[in-house]
């Protein structure tokens, strides 16, 4: 009897011990491998992409800004970009005024000098008076932080789409997926929400819309936001420039920047 016992045991212990180990495998996926995951469903990565308008020999157009401080994260994330694809990508690249000649002779002294780019120093005075940083990182207060606000006052010929992407970034697929992103009927952007990934599942920060704004303020109140909803990240996104400028982003942006100061 015990000895059949005993057996019994070490079989709901090797059960115990395989369901365990499926356990762990599970939440290590999900923690440290979450695109293996998403991916499993092909189906939900191509109905995310504009299938009508993808076209192979479209020119895909891609910004980046950075000041004097951050210019190697910007080449990083060129060359990120570029060995990952086979598309046609023309790089729209905000600097400071000190580093228009800096970041064009390095380009062209180095692989890159194939690659098609324009540089452009982003006119500080268009954020004079308008930015304060109350509280957190002080390095939000750079001017080049605010010139992905501007973008149709600073590419007018681009009729078309453009993807944004800080310079602290690397792209380890292949660009196109997120240039054809599909954007919902009525918005002017596609942006990825604050409360998803990796860095958020080890992160006990709440990337919700309380955290940041007050909601105590008439004018926020008059929006009728939820202060649990969750914030997206402005680091990476697809926009439509001919919507962004029909719908005034640029003068909305520059109303909530003023109004912050006051």
């Amino acid at each position: 009897m015990i000895f059949e016992m005993g057996i019994l045991s070490a079989r709901r212990g090797k059960r115990l011990g395989v369901l365990l180990a499926i356990f762990w495998i599970g939440a290590l996926c999900y923690f440290w491998l979450p695109d293996a995951i998403k991916y499993i469903s092909k189906s939900d990565t191509e109905k995310s992409v504009e299938e009508d308008n993808f076209s192979l020999d479209q020119t895909l157009h891609v910004c980046i800004a950075s000041d004097h401080k951050t210019l190697g994260g910007m080449i990083a994330l060129i060359n990120s970009i570029i060995i990952n694809t086979n598309s046609e990508v023309k790089f729209h690249l905000i600097v400071d005024s000190q580093s228009v000649d800096r970041v064009t002779i390095w380009i062209k002294s180095t692989k890159l000098r194939y690659i098609d780019f324009e540089v452009k120093a982003f006119p500080e005075e268009w954020v004079d008076g308008k930015i304060k940083i109350r509280a957190g990182r002080k390095e939000l207060a750079s001017p080049l932080n605010y010139a992905r606000y501007y973008l149709p006052r600073l590419f007018p010929d681009i009729n078309d789409r453009i993807v944004y992407i800080d310079d602290d970034c690397i792209v380890q697929g292949d660009i196109k997926f997120l240039y054809h992103m599909h954007i919902r009927p009525g918005h002017w952007a596609a942006f990825s929400e604050d409360c998803e990934g990796v860095n958020k599942r080890l992160s006990r920060l709440s990337n919700v819309y309380a955290e940041f704004i007050d909601f105590k303020n008439a004018n926020v109140k008059k929006l009728n936001m939820k202060p649990s909803a969750c914030s997206f990240n402005t680091g990476v996104f697809v926009t439509d420039l001919r919507l962004w400028d029909k719908n005034n982003i640029t003068q909305q942006l520059e109303y909530w920047m003023e109004l912050n100061t006051k």
